[in-house]
């Protein structure tokens, strides 16, 4: 009896006491048995019949250290057969940008990306449109430049001394040129021609007031690209 009590007050764990009841309640059938030879039967019998309240009694003391070490975590004891587990410590694990990006798959571009990608389009566009007009006006001022002349009166006439250039691509053979007069001249004027290249043909095709046309014609078609200069003088005389 003395042994169950102490097992109900005994500050072990749950395992450890539930051990220490197992073995005196082996040890219960044991000791009566040695007592009838001792104290008689009728004080053997007595015993046992005292030991079922001393059991109760000793499985209520139990469950109270049980509830009071449940309510109490801080001074929960661990079973000293389970290990304590060792902290692991903290290893920065590298990770590959690539496998991200392959994991999260292709981004998407946002409203603003997309509005930026556009505006540079259209500026690419405009730079484009901005370069062709500017070749298209240096084409305009090469081509104004190939031709040149000089307009002024002189007593009783009017005169226009200049000069072309002329390109050729071969196989072309025939070119012309062509002079408007403005204000109108005075009358239909006389042309003087000339050319860098006495084998050139040179004509007035056409003669009006308001402006007049030279052909330039080749002995022959010309096998490679050419380019001739025609000097002319147009001279109007006033009207009487």
């Amino acid at each position: 009896l003395l042994m169950w009590l102490i097992a109900g007050v005994l500050p072990l764990a749950s395992i450890g006491r539930r051990r220490f009841l197992r073995v005196t309640i082996v040890a219960l059938p044991v000791t009566a048995f040695l007592l009838l030879g001792h104290v008689g039967p009728i004080l053997a019998v007595f015993t046992i019949a005292l030991s079922g309240p001393a059991v109760a009694v000793a499985l209520l003391l139990g469950r109270k250290v049980v509830k009071s070490e449940i309510e109490s975590p801080g001074t929960s004891r661990r079973p000293a057969a389970l290990p304590i587990p060792a902290q692991l410590p903290n290893i920065a694990v590298p990770q590959d940008s690539s496998s991200t990006l392959d994991a999260a798959g292709p981004s998407v571009p946002s409203d603003e990306e997309i509005a930026a990608g556009s505006d540079a389009e259209d500026l690419e566009e405009s730079d484009e449109e901005s370069i062709d007009e500017e070749n298209i006006d240096d084409q305009e001022a090469e081509r104004e430049s190939l031709q040149r002349w000089t307009r002024y009166r002189e007593a009783g006439a009017e005169r226009i001394i200049g000069s072309a250039i002329v390109d050729l691509a071969p196989g072309e053979q025939t070119a012309w040129l062509h002079f408007p007069c403005w204000p109108p001249l005075p009358t239909v004027p006389r042309l003087t021609l000339s050319s860098d290249d006495p084998s050139v043909s040179l004509k007035g095709a056409q003669r009006e007031r308001h402006g007049f046309r030279i052909e330039v014609r080749l002995p022959r078609p010309a096998t490679f690209e050419r380019r001739l200069t025609v000097e002319f003088v147009a001279e109007a005389e006033e009207c009487a």
